[in-house]
Parts: C-alpha cells; structure tokens; sequence
C-alpha cells in the first residue's frame, strides 16, 4: 500500500508514447545541421594542411633545406642550413614562404656552436638574414600568414 501512494514520480512502470515519425524528422533535421556546421569549416578559418619545401639562396647557403606546414593560419617552418659567412643586412637566403601577414623576426642559432647565431626575420614570403658567421643553422619558428 505504502509503495501506491509513494509511486507519484514519473518513469515508474509507465509508458510514454513516442511519436516515431517527429523523431526521425527531427534526427534528419539534426544530421543535416550538423553537416552544414563540418562542410563550412573554412568561414571559420580552418582549412586542410599545406605542407611544402621552400627555395634556399645558394649565393649565401652552402646547403640545407626549409620545409613548412599551414595549419589553420600559421605557418610552422622547419630548417637545416649551412649558411656562409653573410656581410649585408637584409641577404635573402630563403624564398618561397607562405605570405607573412606581419612581419615574423627570429634567430638562427647555431647547431653544433650554440654561441654563433644570425638575426632573421620573414618578410612577405622571403626570409632574410643580418650579418652573422657562417655555420651550421638548425631550428624552427613560426609565424601568421595571409
């Protein structure tokens, strides 16, 4: 008896009709929304990885190479160089970056001589480099892109 009168809340051994034919319009209405939401990525600025190799100054490297991958707007750059000895400002020693939108400044750092570095910094889609010793140059930065 005790059990009857205490049997007031809801999901106790009753049904709840279930209009089948509004659900699965419902669950269709849903798939369809998200679909729209996964195949728009790109307004919201994600958009699929570009990897590449870019160019390197053989007047003022010896050997190397820069390799780069976009991801949702930034550019990550990875390289190996070994630079000769560079006298000018602004020597152009690797072309072929994505497009910076600002510019991007950073520092070669010398591999096997922690001690020697080189100012540089990504212009437009060019990396330049201030006088510096030449070296073998390893490292990475990254930086916005258009």
């Amino acid at each position: 008896m005790a059990r009857q009168e205490n049997a007031s809340y809801e999901g106790q051994g009753q049904r709840t009709p279930v209009d089948i034919k509004n659900l699965l319009i419902r669950v269709d209405e849903l798939e369809r929304k998200l679909d729209e939401v996964n195949n728009n990525l790109t307004s919201k600025g994600i958009v699929d990885p570009q990897s590449a190799q870019a160019n390197i100054n053989t007047d003022w490297v010896s050997s190397g190479s820069v390799y780069y991958r976009i991801t949702n707007g930034i550019c990550f750059v990875d390289f190996d160089l070994t630079l000769k000895t560079i006298t000018i400002l602004n020597t152009l020693i690797v072309s072929g970056l994505p497009t910076a939108k600002i510019m991007a400044h950073s520092k070669l750092q010398g591999w096997e001589d922690n001690t020697i570095s080189v100012p540089c910094y990504v212009f437009e889609n060019n990396m330049l480099a201030n006088p510096g010793p030449a070296g073998h140059y390893v490292g990475s930065f990254s930086y916005a892109v258009r």
